[in-house]
Order: structure tokens, then sequence, then C-alpha cells
């Protein structure tokens, strides 16, 4: 069977290479029938080319004259053609463009073969290449379609640019919130919108307007396509990111109105739109987050363990703290909660960073004022960290604001915990290096302001010293002899 198969396979090669040979041979040797033609050719190809090239010149609908600007309207909306310009390309750029470049691949098809037709020093019957002979028929059609192929080609890249061209008038209508551009383009491809996410572009328009604040424009994406508020641009932000992070706040409104778990999408850094809105102090857009999901709070932690009170005392921003506080100032163990790099809490980071105001508010809070003997993976509490920084006004101004929420807290109790005590030792110690600065500065401030007196008793200072000279240098002289006593037997 195999043998069979075989010979039936080189008995099918044969026969098709023994046609082909038929067809070359046909091509070959059937006179001049092309060179006869050749008028015929010329006629057809030039009425082709004419064809062609009118519409060029009287386009389809006739373009506005030039005594003054034509204005029209499709589908409600009212184009405006300036003069010269074409009616059905103001009105439907798509289909203009569609009708261009089959009529301009016809037109220059047509025109290739003219040229071919009245270049007389080639014939139109054989020609010799490489020292073989040809048949001319064939070759024709052969650079016939490399030069279609080259049109086509320089087509497909217009038509790329001219692609490239409408995102980028739709992207610059989201960045100036221009609402006529956008219905525009949504009248000449309704699939507009969705299309994007076949092109290379990282974000969507509504990532541009979510973050320039423009609110009807964004609005209208949200009618279009309501899922572009679950969209990633490269970074994996969503628009909400974007808009909480700039404080738009009726933006901010639309997006948390169409999806609301958009709330607990975090980026690349792990961060949720929330921790950008307390980062910049965006004090509003903070309390919608909040409202829309209030377990954002304390169900999203970066991955150095970090809360939303963390990025607040890091970035100074007391107001976000404080409202953040208050929607959670019954959990202890969140407001106490230890990030992974230090083991430091929202206390220890403000001791640190030494933030006097975020220090005082974070003691006048009962729940963290009980944390505040917590340690950190130093074995350190808050204050104790204090040590460990230069002693300037802010340290001081710290370990006062410790010793005062102390003094509330020895009221309440009869006993001091052992961060207390600490802070009574530093007080005590502190006294004692105030009160012996005091002194020498004293002493220091005497000797300074006391006048000529060293001047004026320079004569008996100089007596006093050459009598103890004398009297030291005596005994070095004439030694003193002391006897012993010879004892008796």
């Amino acid at each position: 069977m195999g043998l069979i198969a075989l010979e039936d396979s080189a008995n099918r090669k044969r026969s098709s290479k023994k046609g082909w040979n038929k067809w070359l041979k046909y091509l070959r040797y059937q006179g001049d029938w092309l060179e006869e033609t050749r008028g015929a050719l010329m006629l057809v190809a030039i009425v082709i080319t004419t064809i062609t090239f009118q519409p060029v010149l009287n386009p389809p609908g006739g373009v506005n004259p030039p005594d003054g600007v034509m204005k029209t309207n499709v589908n409600g909306l009212n184009y405006t053609c300036d003069a010269g310009i074409s009616v059905i390309a103001c009105s439907d750029k798509n289909g203009y463009l569609i009708f261009m470049i089959f009529n301009t691949i016809s037109f220059s098809a047509s025109l290739c073969v003219v040229f071919l037709l009245i270049s007389m020093h080639v014939p139109l019957n054989t020609c010799h290449v490489y020292h073989s002979r040809i048949p001319s028929p064939c070759l024709y059609a052969f650079n016939l379609l490399i030069y279609t192929i080259h049109i086509l080609a320089w087509f497909v890249l217009k038509i790329r640019k001219f692609i490239l061209y409408i995102y980028k008038e739709l992207y610059k209508a989201a960045g100036t919130g221009c609402k006529t551009t956008l219905d525009r383009l949504i009248l000449e491809d309704p699939y507009l919108l969705n299309k994007i996410s076949l092109t290379s572009l990282s974000e969507t328009p509504l990532h541009i307007s979510a973050l320039v604040g423009h609110l009807e424009f964004s609005k209208a994406l949200l009618l279009l396509k309501p899922q572009l508020t679950r969209e990633l641009d490269s970074h994996r932000c969503c628009p909400l990111h974007l808009a909480s992070a700039e404080g738009h706040t009726e933006i901010v409104q639309a997006l948390l109105d169409e999806n609301k778990d958009a709330c607990l999408v975090s980026d690349q850094d792990g961060r949720i739109p929330l921790h950008y809105a307390a980062m910049r102090g965006r004090v509003e857009v903070v309390r919608q987050l909040i409202i829309a999901q209030p377990n954002s709070i304390t169900q999203v932690v970066l991955d150095g363990g970090e809360t939303v009170l963390h990025l607040c005392v890091k970035y100074n921003q007391l107001d976000s703290l404080n409202l953040l506080v208050e929607f959670v100032s019954d959990e202890a163990d969140f407001l106490n909660s230890k990030d992974h790099e230090g083991g430091n809490t929202v206390l220890h980071l403000a001791v640190m960073l030494q933030r006097i105001e975020i220090v005082k508010y974070l003691l006048s809070v009962s729940k963290v004022k009980e944390g505040a003997d917590a340690l950190n993976k130093m074995g350190l509490t808050a204050l104790e960290v204090l040590n460990h920084y230069p002693k300037d006004w802010k340290s001081f101004t710290i370990q006062n604001i410790f010793m005062d929420a102390c003094a509330v807290r020895t009221t309440k109790k009869n006993n001091l915990s052992p961060s207390l005590e600490i802070v009574v030792g530093h007080q005590d110690s502190a006294n004692r290096k105030r009160s012996s600065k005091k002194g020498w500065n004293k002493w220091l401030k005497y000797l300074r302001y006391q006048g000529d007196w060293l001047e004026e008793t320079r004569g008996a200072l100089m007596l006093v010293a050459i009598v103890i000279t004398t009297i030291t240098f005596q005994p070095v002289l004439n030694p003193q002899v002391v006897s012993t006593p010879q004892t008796v037997l």
C-alpha cells in the first residue's frame, strides 16, 4: 500500500508539472496578441484612470463653495465645513476614508498599466532575464502585483496613522473636557471606546478626565461604557485612584455610584484609593470612600504591614488621621497595629518623625494611650525611641507631651505603669541636668562681668605666689632629718 501511495503522489506531481509547462509554453508561443492589443489596453487603462481620478476633484456630495461656511446636521449633530472641504468628509469620515482607499487603489493600478504600456522599449511578448526567455505577460503581471502591494502597504500605514489620529483626538478631548468632540467621534465610530483594548494605549480616556477633573466628560464616558471604572493603567491604577489623589469629590462620587468595589482595588504598590486620599490630605474624599466601603480602612494593609494610619503619620496629614480614627476609635488592635519592618506603631512612627501635633493628638486617644507601652522589634517604647535622637527643641516638646499625658493618667490611676516610671526618671534626670547647667552659667556670668578685679590685685597675687614658691622649694635644699629613737635593751 505504501508503494502504491508513493507512486500515485509521483504521478500527480508529474501531471501538475506537465500542466504548468504547457501553460508556460502557451504564453510563450501564442504570438504577439498582447502587442496587438496594446492600444485597446491603453484605452481601457486611461478610462479607468480618468474615472478614478474624477472623484478626487469632485467627491461625492460635493465640496463647500468658497463663498462661505456650510453647516450640516446629521443625526442631531451640527458639523461645520470650511470652504473647499468635502461635505461627506465632514459628516461621515470613516465612509469617506473607505471610498478614497479603494478609489486610490484602482487609480494607482490603472496608472501602473499605463506606464507599462507606454514603455515602447520593452517588448510585450518576451524579454530576456538572466539569459532565459520568460513570458512577458507573467513578468508584467508580477510587476503590477509588486506595485499594487507597495500601494496597499502605503495605505495600511496611512490607515494606521489615521486611526492613531482618531485616538489622539479622543484623548485630547478627554484632557480638555470637550464633550462635543466625544459625541462626534462616537457618532463616526460607535465602538471606538471598545476598540481601545485592542491598542497599545496604557490608560483609558476616563483615566485622563478623572485625573484632570472634567466632570461632564467623565459622566459621558460612564454613560457610554460603565466598564471603564474597572480598567487599570500601566501602574494598575483605576480611575478612582487618580480622582481620589487629586481630590475631585464630584468625580469620585460619580465613580462610586457606578462601581463601589473600586474602593478595594489595589495598585502595583498595594495601595487603594483611600490610601492616596489620606496621603494627600483629601479629607472629603476620605469621608466618601469610607462611607462607600467602611471595611476598606481595616481590611487593606500594605505589604510592609503599614495601615492607612501609618501613611497619615508618614505624610503628616493630621486631618485625615483625625477622621480615620473617628471611624475606628474602638478598635484598639488596629490603632496600635505594628508594621513588619520595625514593629512600630503609629505612635512610634510619630515620635521617630517628630510630628509634634500628631503625637499630641494620638496621646489624646484613649486606646492609643493605653498602648503606649508597646515595644517595637528593638524592645523600645515610643518614649524610649526618643532617646536615640538628638536632644533638640522638638525632642523636649514631645517629652513634655508624654509627661502631660502621663499626669492625666496618674490622676485616674493610683499607680504608675512601667512606661510612666520611665517618664518620671527621664524628667528627674532632665531636671538635674538643667540645674547643673544653670549653676555653671551663673559662674561664667560672674567671671565675665566682675570688672578688672584681677588686674587690680596683680601685686598681691604675685607676693603670695612667691612666698608659696619659696616655702615649697626650701625643703628640697634642706630636707628635714627625722631621728629614730634607739631602743635600750
